[in-house]
């Protein structure tokens, strides 16, 4: 990832630095400060800590204060032990946020009123040998407990000894090794949407037995079951291209029924337990879930939302999206507003060229491989000049004018100003 100094006599130099993730721009910085620019549009998970919405991207990790109505981006610099947030939730009994990085590595961000917050890494997972992938793919909090549905099973961390308890992994039919991506806890279970099924076990029996594990619901080996979420001591599961079911524990005998009004047809990314309801999040919109009548109360699907990843209810009624495209988004009604750095399109690029006469720095995102193969990259290339990054890729450019630029690699400034462009599969631009 590349970082620059906003400093244009240093701009100038073309002094560049490869760097880890820093603060996000938020005005000036002094000389010898250093800022990376990193997008943030690739939203994929997001919490809620009191007047914060902490979001994880793709390419990075920031936070949004609804009281100054402003982002920061979160890094080393803060205090975090790693990059690449995975997912993370909110311990509201803790006053802290977990964060799960996809190594594996955990944060627990203890928050206070001010804008520092005491960092506690844990890395037993990380360290741990396990044969095959290590992922956190989901975190469920109940209690004082985190379940943290992994690649390689769940685990258990208690959040008042800050410490991992117990690790389920050989749960299966039979006891086989189970890749677990999402958990929720009700009226006495624990519920688990595995690569075996849904399995349900009391949480007075012996976890760490298959046998007391129940397979609720067979598995799905193309189509794993992937979300689930408590409400109102309910268990809701998603079942991609058909449609919703709920588990009721007080009634068990009567299993896994269907919700007729939630969405049909469609691929489920999320589900998530609020005071207005059980939000739904789908690969087109949110929807907000009566428990009680199983009727949907809204539909959330403002013209800005293009592809959602997470949803949440803020205190304040407002929602908040992770939209993959979009960044974070806040909806009230039909209407959004957008929260995303003015960044490159991408935040790994293959060359850079500084130009002194025109005080601007240019990323290019393509390129090649060391064998000289393509990478097959359309993001085109990004300028910073004035404080300001802009963007020429094919969804910028008339169809007309140019074809969307292929692996577009490196470029040169003439001493007018015109920038030719180097495209490795479309000549030059």
């Amino acid at each position: 990832m590349l970082a620059f100094r906003r400093c244009f006599w240093m701009l100038l130099s073309g002094l560049l630095l490869l760097a880890g993730p820093a603060e996000a721009q938020s005005g000036g910085v002094g000389f010898g400060d250093w800022q990376l620019h990193l997008p943030t549009n690739r939203a994929t998970a997001l919490a809620e800590a009191g007047s914060r919405v902490y979001v994880a991207t793709e390419d990075a990790f920031f936070v949004y204060d609804k009281e100054l109505n402003t982002t920061r981006l979160l890094s080393r610099r803060d205090g975090l032990s790693d990059v690449g947030v995975s997912t993370l939730a909110y311990d509201s009994v803790g006053q802290q946020l977990v964060v799960a990085y996809r190594n594996t590595n955990l944060d627990l961000l203890r928050l206070s009123s001010g804008s520092e917050a005491q960092v506690r890494n844990l890395n037993d997972i990380l360290r741990k040998e396990i044969s095959g992938s290590k992922v956190i793919n989901h975190i469920h909090i109940s209690g004082r407990l985190a379940y943290l549905a992994s690649s390689f099973g769940i685990v258990v961390l208690d959040l008042g000894r800050l410490e991992i308890r117990d690790t389920y992994t050989n749960i299966g039919p039979s006891g086989a090794v189970v890749r677990a991506y999402a958990t929720a806890v009700a009226g006495g279970f624990l519920v688990a949407a595995t690569s075996g099924g849904v399995l349900r076990a009391r949480l007075t029996s012996n976890l760490l037995d298959f046998r007391s594990w129940t397979v609720d619901l067979p598995a799905r080996p193309n189509d794993p079951y992937r979300t689930l979420a408590a409400q109102d001591g309910r268990v809701y599961a998603g079942v991609n291209g058909q449609g919703l079911l709920r588990f009721d524990p007080a009634a068990p005998a009567q299993g896994w029924q269907a919700v007729s009004g939630a969405p049909s047809g469609v691929e489920f990314r999320q589900l998530t337990a609020s005071r207005a309801g059980l939000l739904i999040t789908d690969n087109r919109q949110v929807t907000v879930l009566n428990p009680a009548t199983g009727a949907p109360t809204a539909t959330l699907r403002p013209a800005l939302l293009q592809e959602p990843r997470a949803a949440l209810r803020g205190r304040e009624g407002a929602f908040y999206v992770a939209d993959f495209r979009q960044g974070l988004l806040k909806i009230q009604g039909q209407q959004a507003e957008q929260f995303v750095s003015n960044a490159p399109a991408r935040a790994q690029n293959f060359s850079v060229l500084a130009d002194a006469r025109t005080g601007s720095v240019t990323v290019f995102t393509g390129g090649y491989s060391d064998r000289y193969l393509q990478r097959g990259l359309r993001e085109g290339f990004s300028t910073f000049q004035n404080g300001q990054w802009t963007t020429v890729s094919g969804s910028t450019l008339p169809a007309n004018q140019y074809p969307n630029p292929l692996d577009v690699s490196r470029g040169v400034r003439t001493p007018d100003g015109t920038l030719y462009v180097a495209s490795y599969g479309n000549g030059l631009l």
